[in-house]
């Protein structure tokens, strides 16, 4: 997965963070949920799993076995994060962005680099991020049809943005909370993200987004 997917990914995520629905809401379906989500959310902390596949092989069909990440996540909307895969581990990578300039750290190899984030960020997750309360206008969505009991729902989300790296968002929840995400990149390769925990509208500080 190259860095301009994960950016995509860390970006797209924050749009998912989010709290839990007000007590006295009204039952709505999984598009709906996401747009009060949307509106309601600034800052955020996210423990996830993330898992990657590559493009199917054009002989077989086949997917390779998949590779898998754990990763935490802090953000501040309206741009800014910081993303780290294998968190503790011997793999650690740290990437962070404040809507100008991207920058990462491979703490294995010590390589260090940086660049403008309008260059390695996908451009419908920016936008998303910069129009809080206007997610229905850049990324049209529907409910996925479940079980009528199921206690989990789900959103298809159209990035609209030309260029987008994700051509595809499915977005799941359980019991009105984010628990995890779908994206189909345009490359093909495809990118689960299972959300184990989550904090929002934490409070946060500049040196949180520090590599």
């Amino acid at each position: 997965m190259n860095r301009a997917n994960l950016l995509c990914l860390a970006l797209a995520l924050s749009l998912g963070a989010a709290t839990p629905l007000a007590a006295n809401a009204a039952p709505t379906g999984a598009s709906e949920q996401l747009l009060l989500i949307d509106k309601t959310t600034g800052s955020g902390a996210l423990e996830v799993i993330v898992t990657t596949y590559g493009a199917a092989s054009p002989k077989t069909g086949q997917r390779d076995a998949g590779k898998r990440v754990n990763a935490t996540l802090l953000f501040e909307r309206p741009d800014r994060f910081k993303l780290v895969l294998d968190p503790g581990g011997k793999n650690e990578r740290r990437i962070t962005g404040d809507g100008e300039t991207v920058r990462w750290f491979d703490l294995a190899t010590g390589v260090q680099g940086k660049a403008e984030a309008g260059k390695v960020t996908d451009p419908t997750v920016l936008a998303l991020l910069g129009t809080v309360a206007e997610l229905g206008t850049y990324a049209p969505s529907k409910d996925i049809v479940l079980g009528k009991n199921s206690p989990v729902s789900g959103a298809r989300l159209v990035p609209a943005s030309f260029g987008a790296q994700a051509v595809s968002v499915n977005a799941w929840l359980h019991a009105g909370q984010p628990a995890g995400f779908a994206f189909g990149m345009a490359d093909g390769s495809r990118v689960f993200v299972a959300v184990l925990a989550f904090k929002a509208n934490v409070p946060l500080k500049p040196s949180d987004f520090e590599l």
